[in-house]
């Protein structure tokens, strides 16, 4: 399992701004989750997600 951020186009409305702005990469990005198996054939990919979105559904759903 891995996450890889998407440059998107600058949102008009504010909030989507704010949510979607990565501080890391310094521009607006989207979040994908992506799966592989060992034999490294892709086996999942999400929807894209905000960031803050993201990362409370894995906090939720992921057992450590």
């Amino acid at each position: 399992m891995d996450c890889f951020e998407i440059f998107i186009d600058r949102p008009s409305n504010l909030l989507a701004r704010a949510q979607t702005f990565s501080n890391y990469k310094h521009h607006n990005t989207v979040k994908v989750l992506i799966g592989i198996t060992p034999q490294g054939t892709v086996s999942f990919v999400s929807e894209a997600w905000v960031a803050v979105n993201l990362i409370n559904f894995l906090q939720r759903t992921v057992d450590y």
